[in-house]
């Protein structure tokens, strides 16, 4: 009975280790239509030779989302063409944070050379940063390198929204106003249901042997003889 209940002691406290990996990842946000599908139309981004004078930049633009759940990041999905005119640089997808209604800290960035036409890129994360529900987040499309690209929007029909954008991956945002978004998609991975703290796991785990080993100590008295 003694190796029983020491069996069972340890079982019990296998059993409330966190699991956390086993949970499929979720679309928090989507701004696709029905099968992933976008329009023809797209928002430029990425490297521009000046005209007239003007000096060579860089333009890019931010879309905000709000995740429905409170996920860690496992994935984002956007539909592109890369490059598009010039092709010596790498595109780069970052994901920040909210600071007001421009992006604030940069939470992860994704970053390829390989070409993409007119094609949903999946871009797979590696930090996993926390979204949580009903916080606004940003993504954004540029380029580094002489670069450039499509990013193409959705068919949904979009509201008025803040039109966020940046010059040569600077830290100045501006804005303006825009009645259109772009298509993508965020997934990622629930959080764990609720487990306990370290320090109540060892001292539940020495109770528990403690069970374990007093009731083999205490079946070991009950087995000694009787004395003479």
């Amino acid at each position: 009975m003694s190796g029983n209940r020491l069996t069972f002691a340890l079982a019990v406290l296998a059993a409330m280790l966190p699991l956390r990996a086993f949970a499929d990842p979720v679309v928090v946000y989507t701004s696709f239509d029905a099968g992933n599908s976008y329009q023809d139309a797209a928002s430029f981004f990425g490297f521009d030779t000046g005209e007239e004078g003007d000096p060579d930049s860089t333009f890019s633009r931010a879309f905000a989302f709000v995740p429905s759940s409170t996920v860690n990041l496992s994935g984002l999905d956007l539909p592109l063409t890369f490059p598009f005119s010039f092709s010596d640089g790498v595109l780069q997808v970052n994901v920040y944070s909210a600071n007001g209604a421009v992006p604030g800290a940069l939470l992860e960035s994704f970053s390829t050379s390989d070409p993409i036409y007119n094609a949903v890129a999946h871009f797979t994360s590696v930090l996993n940063p926390l979204l949580a529900a009903g916080d606004t987040y940003f993504i954004e499309a540029t380029t580094l390198g002489q670069a450039d690209g499509l990013w193409f929007l959705s068919p949904l029909e979009a509201p008025p929204a803040t039109d966020v954008a940046r010059l040569n991956n600077g830290p100045t945002w501006v804005t303006g106003t825009r009645e259109f978004n772009a298509a993508f998609s965020v997934s990622g991975t629930p959080l764990a249901a609720d487990t306990p703290e370290p320090a109540t796991l060892v001292l539940l785990g020495t109770g528990l042997l403690a069970a374990g080993w007093g009731g083999r100590t205490s079946g070991s008295r009950r087995r000694r003889p009787a004395a003479e």
